[in-house]
């Protein structure tokens, strides 16, 4: 029983820790409640509100820190070895987006105009354009078209 006790606290001692921060990529913003998985396991965490994370009791191995916000998914690997504590800095990016101000010929801002993203898509009959999004322009003639894939788009 002794044995079994011993054996048991070695490899608690053993174990490592993942921590780190989710920001948005480009800027110190913390993301707050924002999953983060550790792959291959079943575990995951919330971010607390300075957006910081962490795996405790992690086995010695190969992983993946993963985390999606936006629609954009981020992957990090990590390779653990005994007692070890690595941080981790997740930088994810924001999601695509394409804005812009329409204008009348004689220079106004126009109002509730129809803006739409369009990308080439090739079929068995050639080459169409796809309808990816569409907006209504503001007040001030502006518009924004938000969680596009990344690529490049007509804007019409």
């Amino acid at each position: 029983m002794l044995f079994v006790f011993l054996m048991w606290a070695f490899a608690q001692q053993q174990e490592s820790t993942i921590e780190g921060v989710v920001i948005r990529d480009g800027t110190n913003q913390a993301l707050a409640d924002v999953q983060v998985a550790l792959w291959p396991t079943t575990n995951s965490v919330q971010t607390k509100p300075t957006g910081e994370y962490s795996f405790k009791d992690v086995p010695p191995g190969q992983y993946t820190v993963v985390v999606v916000h936006d629609g954009m998914k981020l992957k990090m690997p990590v390779s653990m070895t005994y007692r070890q504590r690595m941080s981790v800095t997740l930088r994810v990016p924001s999601a695509p987006s394409i804005s812009g101000t329409v204008f009348a010929p004689n220079g106004e801002r126009l109002a509730a105009a129809r803006v739409q993203a369009l990308r080439l898509a090739y079929t068995t009959t050639g080459q169409r354009m796809r309808l990816i999004d569409e907006t209504l322009t503001d007040d001030r003639g502006e518009y924004r078209l938000f969680w596009l894939r990344p690529g490049q788009y007509i804007i019409a």
